[in-house]
């Protein structure tokens, strides 16, 4: 494993008085950053500096020709580069692999390292290939989701846990997105999350899993344990078991809101008022107040039937409807997991693009000329101001 582990001879160890030193043999410290002294003068992206990144750009399924153009000449900074809306866009064709020389530049409708995110995210070959991860992924569960559905009863979770993790990364690796350890991550991660659930659906079944979520929300409403800081609406059972609970909450939190602010506004208006005690402010105050606390006292009564609508919606579950609530749960899980993943892969390759612009996009003689222009204004402005001859 390049810059982390390799054979050595013991001819090698003999070299080195036998130190074992790990460091010695396999260095995983970063290599430096590349800097290129032309292109920090005059302007461009080293081609070797994109080349050096393919294989991420192709990981996450950019094209280069998407925010980056072949620069006029085609093999290094002009020294005096056409204006922006100017320049020649032609499409962007790297050489091989090891190839060095030439220069690129920006796409010139990329005027701000702010757009550079949301080119790359919207850009259809990072999409496209984002959606074949998603395939893959759907593909496989697909196929491999009857091994947790068979838990249940069972005593081999090593092994299914060994199964899930060779089929996972032999389904997606040939998407090209995610590497070997990134791919095994995402499973051990997601095993990691919810790996006493899985203990108890073995032990105890698809219903005694969902009972014990209820048990575990009960407690945490109850003050009994924490919960790691998780709210139990915010528990996925919550979502799937009561939907429109949620959505009568959240209206009501959210009428609660506006009566707020609301209150707030007019109590403001009326001490301003210089009119009579009893104003139509004040009248208007004393409704909204009024209103406010019978959508408070309605939330707080909602807010305490969440135990007894999850006591009663597991109740009306029969055992094929308890087994795909629990599946569907952990496939969001995993598929969250896998999100993730995927979400930090696209932002190296964003950041791989940002770090070009601030190293390159002003160039010294650019910047150089912007101090000269703003030091010309200075000059001017002194001098209309009467300050010197």
């Amino acid at each position: 494993m390049e810059r982390y582990a390799r054979v050595v001879t013991l001819g090698e160890l003999a070299e080195n008085d036998y130190n074992l030193n790990i460091r010695r043999y396999a260095d995983n410290a970063p290599p430096p950053e590349l800097h290129d002294v032309r292109a920090h003068l005059l302007g461009g992206i080293p081609r070797v500096e994109v080349e050096t990144q393919r294989s991420l750009l192709e990981a996450v399924g950019l094209d280069p020709a998407v925010i980056l153009v072949e620069r006029r000449d085609g093999i290094a900074p002009h020294p005096n580069p056409l204006p922006e809306g100017e320049r020649e866009c032609a499409p962007l064709s790297l050489p091989g692999r090891g190839a060095e020389g030439g220069y690129l530049d920006f796409h010139p409708d990329l005027t701000d390292s702010a757009q550079i995110k949301s080119r790359i995210e919207a850009d259809p070959g990072v999409q496209a290939r984002a959606a074949q991860l998603q395939e893959a992924f759907a593909a496989w569960w697909e196929a491999h989701q009857p091994r947790l559905a068979a838990l249940p009863g069972s005593n081999n979770l090593f092994n299914v846990r060994a199964h899930l993790l060779d089929s996972f990364q032999q389904a997606l690796l040939p998407v090209g997105m995610l590497d070997r350890f990134q791919v095994a991550g995402v499973v051990a991660s997601w095993w990691n999350e919810i790996q006493y659930d899985l203990r108890t659906l073995a032990a105890l079944g698809f219903y005694g899993l969902v009972d014990s979520w209820i048990g575990s929300l009960r407690a945490a409403v109850e003050g009994e344990e924490e919960r790691n800081g998780e709210e139990p609406l915010d528990h996925p059972l919550v979502r799937h078991l009561l939907p429109e609970y949620l959505e009568r909450l959240g209206a009501l939190e959210a009428a609660v809101a506006d009566l707020k602010a609301r209150v707030a506004e007019v109590q403001e208006e009326s001490e301003e008022e210089e009119d009579e005690p009893l104003s139509q402010g004040l009248v208007d105050l004393k409704v909204l107040r009024a209103d406010l606390r019978t959508r408070r006292s309605e939330l707080r009564a909602l807010q305490g039937e969440l135990l007894e609508r999850l006591e009663a919606a597991r109740a009306a579950l029969d055992p094929e409807a308890a087994q795909a609530l629990v599946l569907g749960i952990e496939r969001e899980r995993l598929e969250a997991e896998l999100g993730r993943y995927a979400a930090a892969r696209r932002q190296e390759a964003v950041a791989a693009v940002e770090n070009w612009w601030d190293k390159y996009h002003s160039p010294l003689q650019e910047v150089e000329a912007e101090r000269d222009s703003a030091a010309e204004r200075l000059r001017h402005f002194v001098s209309e101001l009467g300050y010197v001859g």
